[in-house]
């Protein structure tokens, strides 16, 4: 993995500590820049941010990258893809609503 506490910042994610989290997520190994779960973790800070358009890229990113399966924080397992393709489409919706 590349960011620093080795665990996507999910914690500071969860505490809402959205530029925490994306200053963890954006300080990565270079080979790790196109891993799915930390572009779609910081795709969530930005949005926590209220950045929708770096979180609307980052999201994309993470569905153009690697495909891989990941754990959700309820325990489920899901494709990286499956779970950009979803985010892409709940920012869509909040710019429809503006």
């Amino acid at each position: 993995m590349g960011v620093p506490d080795g665990r996507l910042a999910a914690g500071a994610l969860m505490r809402g500590d959205f530029d925490k989290a994306a200053r963890r997520l954006n300080a990565v190994r270079p080979d790790a820049a196109s891993d799915p779960a930390r572009l779609i973790n910081l795709g969530h800070a930005y949005l926590g941010m209220g950045r929708i358009a770096d979180a609307h890229d980052a999201y994309k990113s993470a569905r153009f990258a690697p495909e891989s399966i990941l754990v959700l924080a309820n325990g489920d397992e899901a494709s990286s893809r499956d779970i950009a393709r979803r985010a892409i489409g709940r920012v869509q919706a909040s710019y429809a609503m503006r």
